[in-house]
């Protein structure tokens, strides 16, 4: 099974904050995240590697 990073845990890895992570999804401007039952939000670890370069390459682009 793959790994599931908490909200703090994704914001470590984008090296910002639980509180700028929740702004940027709410504008959809962070990787898409799954809601558990009982657990609230988890993301997948290859969801955001994934989203990650998708931004890089688009950074490179411009």
């Amino acid at each position: 099974m793959e790994k599931l990073l908490t909200t703090v845990e994704v914001a470590e890895l984008l090296g910002t904050t639980p509180g700028s992570l929740r702004n940027a999804r709410a504008r959809g401007l962070a990787p898409r995240a799954i809601r558990l039952k009982g657990l609230g939000l988890r993301w997948r670890q290859s969801d955001v590697e994934a989203w990650v370069a998708e931004q890089a390459a688009a950074a490179e682009a411009r």
